[in-house]
């Protein structure tokens, strides 16, 4: 759906690509198909939902970016009690270091 509607938006069939980017936020609501259904709201001169889409989509991808940086921290997290010879479920934490690099 999202392909047939990024189609019908190069195509300038903003209304077409609206409904398909519609249908597809129902199935799957990414932050690039919501933009993409911002941007033939925006096309159609309906600035209102345009702009309420926008914002929806910049809240998704602030949600989504902390949700891969949770999952990159848990992966890194894994190595790093590997590298020390400890178990992944090792939750001491007691020895807090500095984020600045310094060790006191």
């Amino acid at each position: 759906l999202v392909a047939i509607g990024a189609a019908f938006f190069d195509g300038g069939v903003w209304a077409a690509a609206e409904g398909c980017f519609r249908r597809a936020l129902a199935v799957d609501a990414t932050p690039l198909t919501m933009q993409r259904l911002a941007d033939s709201l925006l096309e159609q001169q309906s600035y209102k939902e345009a702009l309420a889409a926008y914002r929806r989509a910049m809240q998704a991808v602030a949600e989504d970016a902390a949700g891969a940086v949770a999952q990159a921290c848990g992966r890194q997290i894994k190595r790093v009690l590997a590298h020390m010879g400890l178990p992944e479920d090792d939750q001491d934490d007691s020895e807090q270091l500095p984020l600045d690099g310094t060790t006191g």
